[in-house]
Order: structure tokens, then C-alpha cells, then sequence
């Protein structure tokens, strides 16, 4: 199979270890030596407090410039967040966030609960998000940053 033909575009905003893995054709520690050494500028641990195991997030446009040797990302944190984080509102749906983030709904849940998040708001309904503090979440990606 040709995968040099391959242009695929990547829809989340932040993209799990795996992704980078098959985009770069590296191992997840050369992914993760990627991320240390700075090469991929954004990455974020979303592990819970107790895991064991790291859950890393990369920047979707981190990977694409190394990728394709362009620099389209932002230059600092609080760029990168504010992408992470669009428009102004102080609250944001959790399942916004955890789509953007490539997080399962059930994980950001656990990170309200050992209050890595605040929740502001329940659902209206038993069917609908909480809103999360947009506040907490700027605090969380700017405490959570591994490049």
C-alpha cells in the first residue's frame, strides 16, 4: 500500500500517542522522547491523580508541522490554550472538551470528581454536559503541559 498518498486530516484539536505513532512511523517511545525533547512542542498528561500510566495528548498542529517540517502552531502555552479553549464564554460543555481533547467522557468525569476540573454547572438534564470552569481547564492544560 502507497501511504505516501495519504493526506488525512486530523478533526480533534489534541491526539493520543497512537495517532502520532502512525503519522511519524515511530515507536511510543520515540513519540515520547519527541515530546520531551520539545520536538513536539504541546503535549499534556490527562492521566488521573492515581494512574499509574501517563494518558499523553498531543497538539494536533505540534505533530502536523513535524510532520510536514512547517510551523503553523503557536509559539506559546497560552496560544496553544486558547485554541484548545475557543471563544470566551467563563463555562464549557465536558463533552466538548473531552471530543477536543480525545478523552473518553467517562475519564474528564473522573477528573471533575478528583476536582482536576471544576464543575460550575450540572447537566440541565440527566442527558445533558456539566459545564466546566473554563478557569479550572486553563489551570489543568497549563499545570498538565509535558513539552
Amino acid at each position: 500500500m502507497r501511504t505516501d498518498i495519504l493526506q488525512l486530516p486530523l478533526r480533534r484539536a489534541l491526539v493520543s500517542v497512537e495517532t502520532a505513532k502512525a503519522a511519524l512511523d515511530k515507536s511510543e517511545d520515540q513519540i515520547l522522547a519527541l515530546v520531551e525533547d520539545g520536538s513536539l512542542r504541546f503535549a499534556w498528561n490527562f492521566s488521573s491523580r492515581n494512574s499509574r500510566r501517563r494518558l499523553v495528548r498531543i497538539f494536533a498542529l505540534s505533530l502536523a508541522d513535524l510532520a510536514n517540517a512547517t510551523n503553523h502552531q503557536p509559539m506559546e502555552l497560552a496560544d496553544a490554550i486558547k485554541y484548545l479553549l475557543p471563544g470566551s464564554e467563563p463555562a464549557l460543555h465536558a463533552s466538548r472538551l473531552a471530543s477536543s481533547w480525545s478523552i473518553g467522557g467517562t475519564h474528564l468525569a473522573d477528573l471533575i470528581l478528583e476536582r482536576s476540573l471544576e464543575k460550575v454547572r450540572p447537566g440541565r438534564h440527566a442527558t445533558d454536559s456539566p459545564l466546566i470552569s473554563r478557569a479550572s481547564a486553563v489551570k489543568f492544560l497549563t499545570l498538565r503541559r509535558l513539552s
